[in-house]
């Protein structure tokens, strides 16, 4: 029992680390589809579950935060950005409550995926390329 003890924690982190990891991927896998969807099209599409048709096997899967409590529809947050929008410009987030108000993973137009804590999270999503962005996650998930 003491042995438990003692491994409890670190398995808990550990397990807690693949968790964002795996989110980190879906994020990854999603701006791949997006950038197939954008360049097959000529347009971003409205909603994530569009990309059904630019992956193989269930979408669903890659739309479930792993680190999330509940699920939604879509774990993720997303908002089409315009035609010229800087590469630093976010399109996909973690809700807030997927892994515990701790940190975010989130995309880019760039394709690039990034996990930053909330502090810094917040001040990406000040930025006025972020604007129409942060307005848009304000409406979905409240203050």
């Amino acid at each position: 029992m003491l042995l438990f003890a003692l491994f409890f924690p670190a398995w808990e982190h550990h397990l807690e680390d693949s968790r964002n990891s795996l989110c980190l991927s879906n994020l990854k896998c999603i701006g791949n589809a997006m950038y197939m969807y954008r360049n097959d099209r000529n347009q971003y599409p409205s909603d994530l579950r569009d990309l059904r048709t630019e992956t193989e096997g269930d979408l669903s899967v890659l739309l479930q935060c792993p680190a999330a409590d509940h699920h939604r529809q879509s774990d993720y947050f997303y908002f089409a950005p315009g035609k010229n929008a800087p590469d630093e410009t976010m399109v996909v987030c973690d809700f807030k409550d997927n892994h515990k108000g701790e940190m975010r993973n989130v995309l880019y137009v760039d394709g690039r995926a990034s996990r930053m804590l909330e502090p810094e999270f917040q001040q990406a999503l000040a930025q006025p390329e972020n604007a129409a962005f942060a307005e848009a996650l304000k409406k979905a998930q409240g203050p």
